[in-house]
């Protein structure tokens, strides 16, 4: 079981009594997706390094740029981190 303890109990008790009193049912799950890489993911880290200090005027530039960065990559950048 993991339990998430993210807000001040006082905020926790006053948001609890507010869903109480309007009749509405909390959700029992934590506030992001445990299915999401954590920022320390090696992909995350490698297209930081890349991108420090690159600038974008469009959205299809930095598409295309994100295009160019991960086909680069060979299928061991995938592979490594799928296995470990």
């Amino acid at each position: 079981m993991k339990v998430f303890f993210f807000v001040h109990p006082h905020t926790t008790n006053m948001t609890k009594d507010a869903i109480q009193m309007y009749g509405f049912e909390g959700l029992l799950h934590p506030p992001y997706s445990l299915r999401l890489a954590p920022m320390n993911f090696s992909h995350v880290r490698s297209l930081s390094k890349a991108m420090w200090g690159v600038s974008f005027n469009t959205d299809a530039e930095l598409r295309a740029w994100l295009k160019g960065f991960f086909e680069s990559k060979p299928d061991d950048f995938y592979q490594d981190d799928i296995e470990n």
